[in-house]
């Protein structure tokens, strides 16, 4: 069936009476509820609090935890997040709200691809501060990235490229503007190329400081300015290593490796 937007009325949605209010008697929108002016302002509402968590918020906060590294970094992206969720939650019962209450004769919204993503969307952003604080939890506790850590990464990548392109996909459910949709796309790409960017770069310097996952093997951990201003002879005094059948005693000098430790600050 054709979009039930159109061909009703010159509305700036495309809609029924002009400018998207009133009531045209020809049309068949019904609402259990709302009129029709109310319920295009609670459509654009839906559309605003939507793009605000998806081209602002969540993104931000992604951004900011690559390139702005601080003390207060992860406190930053969380506040974005949490921002992001709840904007989010309340486009997401105004559209559930809209898509229940309304409709438009044989058409029904809540059966188009919109609501359909809309709704994937915020049942997987449930899963993502609970995969946030795993991922905070046991990256504080082994100093590198766990399952958790990935879960909680690519599942916000997945909604966020969702929720950008789920946005657009509104825009035409509502019969938008050309103009309309044509400006939210150019935003919403230099929003999507910019938080990739960040991505990308982040990635490229976590590498470059990336530290092994396991220790190293403990004769490789002593520095070889400490093994020569010791004396420290590795083979000598681990028999087992070296096929040697007796150990070397300890020397005070040997001894001394950990305050070497303290002095260069190796771990």
């Amino acid at each position: 069936m054709s979009n039930p937007y159109s061909g009703y009325g010159n509305g700036n949605y495309g809609g029924y009476g002009n400018n998207g209010g009133g009531y045209n008697s020809n049309s068949p929108y019904r609402s259990s509820g709302a009129s029709y002016g109310q319920f295009t302002s609670l459509r654009a509402a839906h559309g605003v609090l939507a793009s605000l968590a998806f081209l602002l918020f969540f993104p931000a906060g992604a951004i900011i935890i690559r390139l702005l590294p601080s003390k207060y970094t992860v406190v930053i992206h969380a506040t974005c997040q949490i921002v992001g969720y709840l904007l989010f939650t309340v486009a997401f019962g105004l559209g559930v709200y809209i898509a229940r209450s309304v409709n438009f004769g044989s058409f029904s919204l809540i059966n188009q691809a919109h609501p359909i993503i809309g709704i994937v969307v915020w049942v997987l952003l449930i899963f993502q501060p609970i995969l946030g604080l795993l991922h905070h939890r046991y990256f504080k506790k082994y100093k590198r990235r766990t399952f958790w850590s990935y879960a909680h990464l690519w599942l916000g990548r997945i909604v966020i490229t969702l929720g950008i392109v789920n946005g657009a996909l509104g825009l035409d459910l509502a019969n938008n503007s050309q103009s309309g949709l044509i400006a939210y796309s150019v935003i919403a790409a230099v929003v999507w190329i910019a938080w990739l960017g960040a991505a990308i770069y982040g990635e490229i310097t976590r590498r470059h400081k990336a530290v092994p996952d396991h220790p190293p093997a403990y004769q490789d951990s002593i520095p070889m300015a400490a093994q020569q201003s010791y004396g420290y002879n590795y083979r000598a005094d681990h028999p087992g290593h070296s096929g040697d059948s007796s150990r070397t005693q300890v020397s005070d000098t040997q001894q001394g490796l950990p305050e070497y430790y303290g002095k260069v600050g190796t771990r």
